[in-house]
């Protein structure tokens, strides 16, 4: 799916998606951090959330042929449930953007949402 070009060179999606796959991870780390389950779907879900471009495929159309659960295909297809939540904020950041407050209070069960974030970087 993802690799060097003929060159050997990486893509720069590759380097991209692995920057959000580690992105995603740290912060599932954060949210729940004996909760491994979520830190692997988190990063997965990074890696397959931009897998579909070098198919040529839209994502609804590469996940219909990808054998996951429904957390990490709703995640990757529409940006729902928690690892949707945290996919769109991993964007946000990629982007320079700021996550919205209701989106990391999604994330954390805290109620410590300024929390989540802190001391990570893209």
């Amino acid at each position: 799916l993802y690799g060097a070009d003929k060159n050997s060179e990486t893509d720069p999606l590759v380097l991209l998606v692995m920057r959000r796959a580690d992105f995603m991870e740290r912060i599932a780390h954060k949210i729940s951090p004996y909760d491994e389950r979520l830190q692997q779907e988190a990063y997965l879900s990074a890696l397959l959330s931009l897998a579909h471009i070098p198919q040529g495929m839209d994502a609804r159309s590469f996940m219909s042929g990808v054998a996951v659960g429904p957390a990490i295909r709703d995640a990757v297809v529409s940006h729902s449930g928690q690892l949707g939540t945290l996919l769109m904020v991993a964007e946000c950041v990629e982007r320079g953007g700021f996550p919205t407050y209701a989106q990391i209070a999604d994330l954390c069960s805290d109620g410590r949402p300024g929390a989540l974030l802190d001391g990570l970087y893209l």
